[in-house]
């Protein structure tokens, strides 16, 4: 595996996010159990929940009308509750919200929340210097003043602040860090309203979000930048401790089919996977650009991000202030790394196998993920996989060479340290399962 190296200083001021391979996986193998039964009012729900019965352990409790039919309007209801608790161990108090919307993102939620504040009369909202830009934009433009505040402000005397209302991300959007613990407790604990805005939980180390605080009027949680699925709009969900009327029709506009890629999202991937599994490309990125550009760069919490502190950057040449001038946010600096993973990626620096192949033999070849961009010369195990396709144990990651069946193991790096650890070579690893299609082969990762 080769050293990552970088040649020109592209990162991004916004934050776009990486469709993360083991996103994509997940994301096909939901596919074929989208039928179009599921979309027919007549469907029995019975019928129903055995189309589905595969897709998730345990299977999910598919919504009946009191005819027995296929309930639709309600498919969200149970959806939402098995990702509240594929997220309790990292989200603590999700339960005790009366209220639970499906929406599309996090940004959705946030402007009913908006729009719902302005109605009953509240004129600003408060947030950190250098917060997200859209709780401003989207305030302003429905005529609300939006207040800044200093972190040390806030973090030392919350109580010298009129109470009010704050949007805060956690971790923030700032500059991708997890915020101390104490400072959004001391404005709950002063009486400030909290909308906490949950967008990058999934892409750092493990860590405790509590908003079990009554304080906390609503909580937004989003998939798009944990699991790269930011253009696909799906994964987003409001917590509310009262209704939000303008969301009532989200029972009916809703997409089911990205509800379902969701919540296996959530039990396959869940909120801790990532940070352990891409941690070492982010900080072989950040070195990269250090080494070439000599910034002093360091990894944010967010695995996606970067940071650079006001002081440290004072000690910069001019040229180097001028060239980091655009990623400034309050007095720090926040920098995008999503182009380096997509580069990573696209040079064979695969980031999934990269921290357990350092110093190995085992060099990823090539990935399959269409199944037809790769002749099946380039794959020779594959004629082995045909031929003894019933044979294949489901619901694995199994590796197998010219000699057959190696070894198999629900954990694909599981399974590649045991490739790893006996010295194979010309080993394939495919990932085998069930669905109402018949189809079960997915796709293939081929090792020489």
């Amino acid at each position: 595996m080769r050293k990552f190296e970088v040649t020109t200083f592209a990162p991004m001021k916004a934050v776009y996010s990486y469709l993360f391979s083991d996103t994509r996986a997940v994301l096909k193998r939901v596919a074929p159990f989208v039928h179009p039964a599921l979309f027919r009012v007549s469907t029995e729900a019975s019928e129903a929940g055995q189309i589905l019965s595969n897709l998730v352990t345990p299977p999910l409790e598919v919504t009946a009308t009191d005819e027995g039919k296929l309930d639709l309007d309600m498919i969200h209801r149970p959806i939402i509750d098995r990702v509240v608790q594929a997220y309790s161990r990292t989200v603590s108090g999700l339960e005790h919200f009366a209220f639970k919307y499906p929406g599309q993102g996090s940004s959705e939620g946030i402007f009913h929340l908006l729009v719902r504040l302005r109605t009953q009369g509240v004129a600003a909202i408060h947030v950190l210097r250098g917060e997200y830009e859209g709780y401003g934009a989207q305030a302003k433009n429905i005529g609300m003043r939006v207040i800044e505040h200093d972190f040390d402000e806030v973090s030392q005397a919350p109580e010298l602040i009129e109470p009010g209302y704050w949007f805060i991300s956690n971790p923030s959007a700032r500059q991708g860090n997890i915020l101390p613990d104490h400072l959004i407790k001391g404005l709950l604990d002063a009486g400030h309203q909290v909308i906490l805005d949950l967008a990058y939980v999934g892409l750092t180390r493990e860590h405790v979000f509590d908003v079990s605080h009554p304080n906390i009027a609503a909580v937004v949680i989003s998939f798009s930048k944990p699991y790269g699925v930011f253009r696909l709009r799906l994964g987003g969900f409001i917590f509310t401790r009262e209704e939000l009327p303008t969301f009532y029709g989200s029972k009916w506009f809703k997409d089911c089919e990205r509800l379902l890629q969701a919540l296996a999202l959530a039990e396959t991937i869940g909120p801790n996977y990532f940070y352990s599994r891409y941690k070492p490309v982010q900080d072989a990125i950040v070195a990269a650009l250090n080494a070439k550009f000599e910034l002093g760069l360091v990894a944010s919490d967010v695995l996606l991000l970067a940071e650079l502190k006001g002081e440290d950057a004072a000690l910069l040449s001019d040229e180097k202030r001028e060239l980091i001038a655009p990623f400034r946010r309050g007095e720090d600096y926040r920098f995008c790394l999503t182009p380096y993973f997509e580069q990573a990626e696209a040079q064979g620096f695969v980031p999934e196998f990269y921290a357990r192949t350092q110093g190995s033999n085992f060099a990823v070849q090539s990935v399959d993920e269409s199944g037809d961009k790769c002749k099946e010369e380039d794959f020779p195990c594959r004629v082995w996989l045909r031929q003894h396709y019933d044979e294949l144990p489901v619901n694995e990651w199994v590796a197998v060479n010219l000699d057959g069946l190696v070894d198999h193991d629900p954990d694909l790096l599981k399974l590649v340290d045991k490739v790893i650890a006996q010295g194979l070579r010309g080993v394939e690893l495919t990932y085998t399962f069930t669905a109402p299609t018949g189809l079960k082969v997915t796709w293939s990762i081929a090792a020489q």
